[in-house]
């Protein structure tokens, strides 16, 4: 997932006539551009002025406008091919060949959660919520498309009156890596261990934290097992190229589950 998808968050809770709104729009109307315009550039194209746009960055996590500028111009070069995990072969299927596209990739989401379901039981599952039950202070951390997931864990256990903490930029994340100790519990939803490659700081950051970790991925045989407390690993083969949709299947069904076995407390 691009990092500047962040700005959508803001878009869906401000109106368009919010400064940092505006600001946004013309980023996503002008990408091209952005990384050869200076801070007073950007300033004047969007009616504001350069400690604005300052303010705008930190906002969102990047320590300069330079920064900002240095991402943009690192999407701007990515291959759209590779954000949808499709080689070009395939994605040149979908423009020749539309229905048998989507069925194969309709077919391969089927089969995900198949597997799944086979490697999943209950008892897995109510492991897990014993794990979250027992733990005060819970921080879910995910990357990209995990942290969607990540996301919508914390918003299913909050259904169940539980309060977990979820960062949207790295240096939050970092700040609430920092706020562990060995009371805490540390959730790292990574599918596919990209989470491990690309926020390898923050990681090492929760192991010093001698909190108690748990891993939540889809790709068996993961090189970090040793340092992790317990791992779920809900697939029993990948899944790579669609996704995480079994992830977030787990995800949706272990909230209910222990909203379930909370109600029936009360």
């Amino acid at each position: 997932m691009k990092q500047t998808a962040i700005f959508l968050d803001y878009l869906n809770e401000y109106p368009l006539s919010d400064t940092f709104s505006k600001i946004i729009l013309f980023i996503f109307e002008n990408k091209a551009q952005i990384p050869t315009m200076t801070i007073s550039e950007l300033a004047d194209a969007s009616y504001v002025t350069p400690p604005t746009i300052t303010r705008f960055c930190r906002q969102f996590g990047f320590r300069s406008y330079f920064e900002l500028k240095d991402v943009i111009e690192a999407e701007n070069r990515t291959d759209p091919t590779r954000l949808f995990r499709l080689s070009k072969e395939e994605f040149s299927h979908i423009a020749t060949e539309p229905m048998l596209s989507f069925e194969s990739y309709g077919n391969r989401i089927v089969e995900s959660i198949k597997d799944t379901l086979a490697t999943v039981d209950i008892a897995m599952i109510d492991r897990f919520l014993q794990l979250i039950d027992t733990h005060q202070k819970i921080v879910i951390f995910g990357y990209s498309t995990s942290h969607r997931s990540a996301r919508s864990l914390q918003e299913g256990l909050l259904l169940a009156e539980k309060l977990t903490f979820v960062a949207n930029n790295d240096d939050l994340q970092m700040q609430l890596a920092q706020s562990l100790d060995k009371n805490s519990l540390a959730i790292i939803i990574s599918s596919y261990g990209n989470f491990f490659s690309n926020r390898s700081a923050i990681f090492d950051q929760i192991l010093t934290s001698h909190c108690k970790t748990i891993l939540l991925t889809q790709q068996q045989n993961n090189f970090i097992s040793a340092s992790i407390d317990h791992i779920f690993c809900i697939n029993s083969q990948s899944f790579e190229k669609i996704g995480s949709y079994s992830t977030n299947f787990f995800i949706d069904f272990m909230c209910r589950r222990y909203f379930d076995l909370k109600w029936k407390k009360k």
